[in-house]
């Protein structure tokens, strides 16, 4: 069982965020997905950031792409994700709903000094925008896509393996081979 977090206790920092089965991703889809890659209890991922404000204006100073950020005040909760079919993309976790709510359990704290942090969330800029992979979110379980820094397309786990290996981090495992499920139990071990 994972250990429970409530991220507004969390100082300032980078956490991973695993999503169940459950709630708005109650679908057959995400509960067959969580079974299949890795007979898990997870169907998706995500990278949470909380910045105080002088961390969200260096974020800012070094990213373009967070247009939404330069009309926040003080402390902010960032999510950076891509969802099935869709694009990555980043959400502002105002409270306004499931989705926009800062996630109340199965976090993971990332322990990344602030410019390795800083180094990630801008490489992440970038990918904004590139869409979902559905070939390689499909055959992930087969570890069939070769290892790399950088693809055309991310699905949601595979996107934060490549994110946190180019920073360092879980240098082991190929982010082409990695579901939530796998992912979670890799930062667990790590």
């Amino acid at each position: 069982m994972c250990s429970v977090f409530i991220i507004s206790h969390f100082s300032k920092m980078l956490y991973a965020s695993f999503v169940r089965p459950e709630g708005i991703y109650s679908s057959w889809f995400n509960k067959a997905a969580a079974f299949c890659t890795g007979r898990g209890d997870f169907c998706h991922s995500e990278f949470i950031f909380r910045w105080d404000n002088e961390q969200r204006e260096q974020v800012l100073s070094r990213v373009k792409g967070f247009a939404g950020l330069r009309h926040v005040e003080g402390a902010v909760d960032v999510a950076v994700y891509v969802l099935w079919g869709d694009q990555v993309r980043y959400r502002i976790l105002n409270g306004a709903g499931e989705f926009w709510s800062v996630p109340e359990k199965d976090t993971i704290k990332i322990g990344l000094k602030w410019e390795q942090e800083l180094n990630l969330v801008t490489w992440l800029s970038h990918q904004i925008g590139k869409q979902y992979d559905t070939t390689g979110a499909l055959l992930c379980p087969f570890h069939w896509r070769k290892e790399d820094l950088a693809y055309d397309r991310y699905f949601c786990s595979q996107l934060m393996g490549v994110a946190l290996k180019r920073q360092g981090y879980l240098t082991y495992c190929n982010p082409g081979g990695l579901s939530p499920n796998s992912l979670f139990a890799a930062l667990k071990t790590h």
